[in-house]
């Protein structure tokens, strides 16, 4: 293995800081752990993550393939863009209206922003869409409704400072361990409370100090 990397997790928004070593044939990632040093996640890591970064048997692809005669054949990268770039010119020759560019929320923000650059400016298609608009695009509008900036106004720091704990809707500690090992330490190391709102008795508000259960889908209301 090489030498570990410091670098980011890009499975979710915690934003946890990985060490990643590579595999020896420099194809893949062959071992990730949590960087001690990181601030957010001081060490601790979670299996979405490290099982999504990690490929220690090599096992995920290294090259690119084009379909030829129905079937995926090994090509270099050259050609495969090349193929790629035919088909959009192709497309867009007829209108451009063929094409649609779908994004993902664990893109880089510098990523997310240069592929709707090339979608609306260069490609001059209306049809973009990503995960974040299914699901962090509510959250980043129920921040900026309720607090006036589309992300939360507290920081990590400010968890071991709070008297009660409130998480509506939500189960951090299946779908973000790490900043639930935040809460959790938290409300067991002083006289502070755990309040989960939620229809579901889901991991979380089995934890709970106080476990409020409306009605299915009155949670909002």
């Amino acid at each position: 293995m090489s030498e570990p990397t410091p670098t980011t997790c890009m499975r979710c928004a915690v934003g946890c800081g990985h060490l990643q070593s590579g595999r020896e044939d420099g194809h893949g990632v062959a071992e990730a752990k949590g960087n001690p040093e990181h601030p957010t996640n001081e060490g601790a890591d979670c299996q979405r993550g490290i099982e999504e970064t990690v490929d220690p048997g090599g096992d995920r692809l290294t090259q690119p393939l084009v379909r030829r005669g129905g079937e995926l054949q090994p090509t270099d990268w050259d050609t495969a863009v090349g193929v790629v770039a035919n088909r959009f010119i192709e497309a867009l020759s007829n209108g451009g209206g063929d094409i649609a560019v779908l994004g993902s929320g664990q893109q880089t923000t510098e990523a997310i922003y240069a592929l709707g650059k090339l979608a609306r400016g260069g490609f001059g298609t209306r049809y973009y869409d990503a995960n974040t608009r299914l699901c962090m695009a509510s959250a980043v509008k129920a921040y900026d409704s309720a607090f006036g900036s589309d992300a939360p106004p507290p920081t990590y720091d400010d968890i071991p400072k709070a008297d009660t704990h409130l998480v509506w809707g939500a189960n951090p500690k299946t779908a973000h361990p790490v900043l639930y090992r935040w809460i959790a330490e938290s409300a067991a190391a002083k006289d502070s409370q755990l309040v989960v709102v939620d229809p579901v008795e889901t991991q979380t508000a089995a934890d709970a100090d106080i476990h409020i259960q409306p009605a299915p889908g009155t949670d909002l209301a």
